[in-house]
């Protein structure tokens, strides 16, 4: 009986501490142009737990961003490089 007390306060506390622990949102900066039609915007995974999934979530939102900025100027969306925390893209005409 023992045992079982231990196992569910234990459980209990870890669970709390996942609580804790939950991501932060990613933050997406605005876009910025950063020569004659290359424009870069910038991203942030946020904090908590599984920093690697939030970071490919963050970057995915950029890009979703950026379409957009280019979608609102009737043009398509060209990747030219992606970095640690930031996209730099081109709008293409289609």
């Amino acid at each position: 009986m023992a045992n079982l007390r231990m196992t569910s306060g234990v459980a209990a506390c870890l669970a709390a501490m996942a609580a804790g622990c939950t991501a932060s949102p990613p933050k997406i900066d605005d876009v910025k142009e950063v020569g004659a039609g290359t424009y870069t915007i910038g991203f942030s995974a946020g904090s908590g737990l599984g920093n690697a999934r939030n970071q490919e979530q963050a970057m995915a939102a950029a890009v979703g961003q950026a379409g957009e900025y280019c979608h609102a100027k009737d043009q398509k969306l060209l990747v030219t490089t992606t970095g640690r925390n930031s996209v730099t893209f081109r709008c293409v005409v289609d």
